[in-house]
């Protein structure tokens, strides 16, 4: 895990991701959203909180839209609390099925990165993915957007090219290029955008 962690970066993530054979990127559908305040109560009741308190904290955390009760996106304890709870329902099982085929594993909030040292082979490589999207739905998670990029294609991770080494692209690294050099020249306020 490595959003919301202090001393975890972007470079950081994408470092621990790059270099390998085969990535795997997905997304976690409605991460928070997901997130329902029954689990928010097994959480504070797993850490020794008697089932009223954690309810009444359970309540304070979460918020209720159409009728359902869940942990929303942008409050101060929802990236701390949406990542252990995460970790408690799916990330051991990820985990292990990792270890089992050989792979990295990385989450990034709703952003989740397989990594392989090697190039593996498709029927190989789908088995994995399909295992590794059953056990998000079992905790919970639906995934989607889901990229399957071996190392002659395009891998990146949170924005970056991690093919080598965590890099920008680059025609952002020009377009950057250009914007300094024109506020140089031509002064900050001719760039900005009204």
């Amino acid at each position: 895990v490595k959003a919301y962690v202090p001393g975890s970066s972007v470079v950081g993530t994408a470092q621990d991701m790059s270099g390998g054979g085969v990535l795997i990127s997905m997304d976690l559908k409605n991460f928070f959203g997901s997130i329902r305040m029954s689990w928010v109560r097994s959480f504070f009741m797993s850490k020794g909180y008697n089932r009223q308190v954690a309810s009444l904290l359970a309540r304070l955390c979460c918020c209720r839209d159409e009728g359902v009760n869940f942990l929303p996106q942008g409050t101060p304890v929802s990236p701390g609390l949406a990542n252990r709870i995460a970790q408690d329902r799916v990330d051991g099982a990820v985990l292990d099925i990792c270890k089992e085929y050989g792979w990295s594993y990385v989450r990034y909030s709703d952003n989740v990165y397989f990594s392989h040292p090697e190039v593996v082979p498709v029927d190989k490589t789908n088995e994995f993915k399909d295992k590794v999207a059953a056990a998000f739905r079992r905790g919970g998670w639906a995934t989607h957007k889901i990229l399957v990029l071996p190392k002659w294609r395009r891998q990146k991770v949170l924005g970056l090219t991690v093919n080598d080494k965590p890099n920008v692209q680059r025609e952002q690294y020009a377009a950057l290029r250009a914007l300094i050099h024109n506020c140089m020249v031509e002064g900050f306020e001719s760039q900005v955008e009204m």
